[in-house]
Order: structure tokens, then sequence, then C-alpha cells
């Protein structure tokens, strides 16, 4: 891999998660459903903690961690990437919107 497509892979699991809450509370074009919004702090939550696993488990020898310590948090990374790719993609093919009616000045 290069560079470049190393650092992506390593800021879009943060950049996503945060995106995707911000959207679904602050879109102006589109009115989102309580569950949605839930579920996009679930996924902004689980999305941080993957992130700040995978920085863990990349230094886990520099951490003194033990193998058995390493495998939970490798299992505890994929548990969270789970939950922030489903509660995704059900937020994306539900869309539980309506799209706000601007209103016309008479």
């Amino acid at each position: 891999m290069n560079p470049l497509s190393e650092t992506i892979c390593f800021i879009a699991p943060v950049i996503l998660p945060i995106i995707l809450s911000l959207s679904t509370f602050f879109d102006r074009r589109r009115v989102y459903a309580a569950w949605a919004k839930v579920a996009s702090i679930v996924v902004c939550i689980a999305g941080l903690g993957w992130w700040s696993l995978h920085l863990v488990l990349l230094h886990w020898s520099s951490l003194h961690l033990s193998r058995e310590t390493y495998y939970q948090l490798v299992a505890l990374k994929g548990i969270l990437f789970g939950l922030a790719a489903g509660f995704s993609i059900s937020i994306l093919m539900a869309r539980p919107y309506q799209m706000r009616n601007p209103e016309k000045p008479e």
C-alpha cells in the first residue's frame, strides 16, 4: 500500500461516522426520525472506539499488553466495526427522513 491509501484508510473511519452523525442533526433539507439520530450517535461512538482501539493495537507491544489482552481488543474492534457498519447501512437504506418544504412567501 502506498502512503496515501494508508492515510485514507486510517482517517476515513473517524471522519465518516462524524459526518453521518452531524448530517442527521444539522441537515437543513431533511428532518430525520428520532431513531436515526440515536443510531447516528451509536455510529459515531463505535467509529471513534474502533479508531482508538486501532491506535492501541498498533502499539500493543510498547504498551506491554499480553497476547490474551491483544486478542480481546482485536475482537472488540471487530464488534465496534460491525456496530458502526450495521447502523450506518440501516440509516442509509431506510431513508428515515422527510424533505423539508421551504415556505413560500405570498
